[in-house]
């Protein structure tokens, strides 16, 4: 689950960006 929604508040900096793309 965190590679999934990363935007909680853990890894917002190094997952969303390669899920925003």
């Amino acid at each position: 689950v965190q590679l999934r929604q990363p935007v909680l508040g853990k890894g917002a900096r190094v997952v969303p960006i390669t899920l925003d793309q």
